[in-house]
């Protein structure tokens, strides 16, 4: 293959130009293939093209499924956790709408356990007397913040 020769990728055969493309563990991927991936799914790099094939028709197989998800609960904002109680399903996102992110679905039952860890900062309220001088309040007042850390660990299944 000479430098300016245009490769093609290994999963969708499309002809790639330049500096485009992806490494994995045995062939390239185009820009199009890897943007239809998971977020989730990070070590492309060291996986096989046709590991890489099953996670794609997994992925396709996925749309149907946030098409039907119907959220009934909704937790924290930017990423947000969300539960479909009706299909006992759940997300993990940072999407406004479902339908361009295609966020992986996944099932409640994969659930194996989720460790939570906060954070607690606090931080002493004062005023400005009428001397110009900042005070404490009798008694302290204090303004809280709070980071929370979830960390869910659930069952993978090989397709995904």
């Amino acid at each position: 293959m000479g430098l300016f020769s245009k490769k093609e990728c290994d999963v969708c055969k499309k002809k790639m130009v330049l500096m485009e493309g992806y490494k994995c563990a045995d062939g390239t991927i185009c820009n199009d293939c890897k943007k239809k991936m998971s977020p989730l799914f990070t070590d492309y790099k060291n996986t096989p093209i046709e590991k890489i094939k099953e996670h794609l028709v997994y992925r396709e197989a996925n749309k149907s499924r946030v098409k039907a998800f119907v959220a009934a609960e909704t937790f924290g904002e930017y990423p947000k956790v969300m539960v479909d109680r009706k299909h006992n399903w759940f997300i993990v996102t940072k999407a406004t709408k479902l339908s361009d992110e295609n966020p992986d679905v996944f099932d409640l039952s994969d659930i194996q356990n989720v460790l939570v860890e906060i954070e607690e900062n606090k931080r002493e309220l004062h005023f400005t007397n009428k001397k110009g001088k900042t005070c404490s309040y009798k008694p302290a007042r204090y303004e809280f913040a709070y980071q929370f850390k979830v960390n869910i660990k659930r069952i993978i299944h090989s397709s995904k």
